[in-house]
């Protein structure tokens, strides 16, 4: 497993590789500590499993990471390490792309189980996440079909597709099919606006 951090607080950095050397005997921990840097270590490592990036750089804002990590790296999940209570960044970075938020003061065990909820595919979301729920428009009312509604139930609790798949006993290429469908239906573009959505809905599943 190989993990980068993005930040540039080298004090925080130690404190959180030591943090996420409990995940795994074999885990590598690579450290970028401003955004070229950060752009070079993702251009030379296509096998990363997972980016933790602070939006608040030094030479530049974390935003750009995220949008160059979700253009050549699509499948890598990126989680924003946050000191920042501001929806409009929180936001952003969910329309960016960004698979979870991980407050910088979560204690070491939160921060453990934000990571493993993340690397399985799901989306990790603080309380304060509740607010940027609430301020979401709705939008025009969704009609999802029963198939949609389980596979949407299951993408909720975290499932990636080969899970959702074994479970529904279908392809994953039918799931991919599905989430395509609750995408459009939901007006979103990623997993994790699909779950705020659904999660600010109300949706019966």
């Amino acid at each position: 497993m190989k993990i980068l951090i993005v930040d540039d607080h080298r004090l925080f950095c130690e404190g959180l590789r030591l943090v996420l050397q409990k995940l795994d005997d074999g885990v590598e921990i690579l450290e970028a500590n401003d955004h070229d840097s950060a752009l070079a270590v993702l251009a030379e490592n296509i096998d990363l499993d997972l980016v933790m990036l602070d939006l608040h750089l030094a030479d530049k804002d974390g935003f750009s990471v995220l949008e160059y990590a979700r253009k050549h790296h699509k499948s890598l999940p990126v989680m924003v390490l946050t000191g920042s209570k501001e929806v409009t960044d929180m936001r952003r970075a969910l329309d960016g792309g960004a698979l979870g938020f991980v407050p910088k003061d979560s204690s070491g065990e939160q921060m453990l189980g934000a990571v493993r909820v993340v690397l399985a595919g799901g989306v990790y979301l603080p309380a304060e996440m509740n607010e940027v729920a609430r301020d979401t428009e709705l939008g025009p009312a969704v009609s999802l079909t029963p198939r949609q509604r389980e596979v949407l139930k299951l993408l909720i609790e975290g499932q990636i597709n080969k899970q959702i798949a074994d479970a529904l006993g279908i392809t994953e290429a039918t799931i991919k099919m599905h989430v395509s469908g609750i995408f459009k239906e939901l007006h979103v573009r990623t997993r994790t606006q699909a779950v705020l959505k659904a999660q600010k809905m109300s949706l019966e599943l």
